[in-house]
């Protein structure tokens, strides 16, 4: 499959970027989702090694970044890729959801996606925070490092940074500011980021 294949002049309605502190299921929710559905493909694009998206057919999404490696989205890529890719999903007739991207990255690509809705075409766009008590997400972390020693310095300051760009997002005139309760089961939160996906088509309607 092409990109070109979802670039139709049909334009999606949302672009959600699911955040959380480490341990918090942002992968594990991706993952989720392409186990899904069996015709979900990657595509490449020219120019990078791994492939750049993840396209889920049967709910018209559109992923940045593989998900075959241990580490996957966006951590694949630096910036400039990442706004690369933003650019093209933006085109597609798909919806778009991407996380791995570091948090202190948040204003520009906020402003980057503002650019891409005034210029491209309207989309929603914004932020699906996974909200989970901090001693869970460590729990989780120690347990994907094999009960390794961590740094957990490192996950309490992403935590910080993690409310400090949810608190500089909500005072922002546009985009939408969500919260997903991730001590449920990945399915049960993949279900209602999908709820709220489709909730987002009606409204752009």
């Amino acid at each position: 499959m092409e990109i070109t294949d979802l670039i139709t002049g049909e334009i999606g309605a949302s672009c959600i970027n699911v955040r959380g502190t480490n341990g918090s299921g942002k992968t594990t929710i991706m993952r989720t989702l392409i186990a899904s559905d069996s015709d979900s493909t990657e595509i490449h694009v020219r120019g990078l090694r791994k492939a750049a998206f993840t396209y889920v057919p049967s709910y018209n999404i559109l992923i940045l970044g593989s998900y075959k490696n241990v580490c996957g989205g966006c951590d694949n890529f630096v910036k400039a890729q990442i706004v690369r890719l933003l650019k093209i999903a933006w085109a597609t007739k798909a919806d778009i959801l991407y996380e791995g991207v570091m948090l202190h990255t948040t204003v520009p690509y906020h402003l980057y996606m503002r650019e891409l809705s005034e210029t491209i075409a309207y989309r929603l766009f914004g932020y699906a925070y996974l909200e989970l008590p901090i001693e869970e997400c460590l729990k989780r972390v120690y347990i994907r490092n094999g009960g390794k020693q961590i740094n957990e310095k490192y996950v309490l300051v992403k935590r910080q940074q993690c409310l400090h760009a949810r608190a500089w997002q909500k005072e922002q005139p546009d985009g939408i500011v969500l919260s997903l309760d991730a001590m449920k089961q990945p399915q049960e939160v993949l279900s209602r980021l999908l709820a709220i996906t489709t909730a987002l088509k009606k409204v752009t309607v």
